[in-house]
């Protein structure tokens, strides 16, 4: 999938989270990474379990979500 923009970030089955690409194909895991360059941005329908990656409180947060989680989507 990579090259393939993302358009959507949305809450998918069983608590995961559904990234949506422009070519109609998902991709899900159970935390997501959204990197997106020199300006943290939101894809529309981001939940608010998805992290932005700027601060050291931001990975703090992220690494407390990734205890239980089996999978991570990261976008960016």
């Amino acid at each position: 999938h990579l090259g393939t923009p993302a358009v959507a970030l949305r809450h998918g089955e069983r608590g995961t989270i559904a990234l949506e690409l422009a070519d109609r194909s998902s991709l899900h895991g159970d935390a997501a990474v959204v990197a997106t360059g020199v300006e943290a941005r939101t894809l529309p329908g981001q939940p608010a379990s998805a992290f932005t990656l700027r601060t050291l409180d931001d990975s703090l947060a992220l690494r407390a979500a990734l205890d239980g989680a089996s999978s991570l989507l990261v976008v960016g």
